[in-house]
């Protein structure tokens, strides 16, 4: 797997997203299935040699698992304003509006 880090200027938050491309990826394709997986934490936590030894045997989708620059599986201050709507006026989550 491929680690990179994504900060956010707007809620000092930073993004963890692994990046799992199967050797068996042909370059030359245009289109790939894929898995994306939220919580990238919990799920990459769960992952293990049989699981990915299964996948790699039949077929294995390319994995995007996104979550938290955290140790911890489930980060979820951060967790729960990605399920929160932002205020329609002001594009900001209720949590900015509450605190500025």
């Amino acid at each position: 797997f491929k680690v990179k880090e994504f900060a956010t200027t707007d809620q000092n938050k930073t993004y963890r997203v692994w990046l799992g491309i199967p050797k068996t990826v042909q370059k030359t394709q245009n289109v790939y299935a894929s898995v994306f997986m939220l919580d990238g934490n919990a799920a990459m936590s769960h992952l293990n040699e049989e699981i990915l030894k299964s996948l790699y045997a039949n077929d294995a989708p390319v994995l995007v698992a996104i979550g938290y620059k955290t140790n911890l599986p489930f980060a979820t201050a951060f967790r729960s304003l990605d399920y929160t709507p932002a205020d329609l006026l002001t594009g900001k989550s209720t949590q900015e509006i509450q605190s500025g």
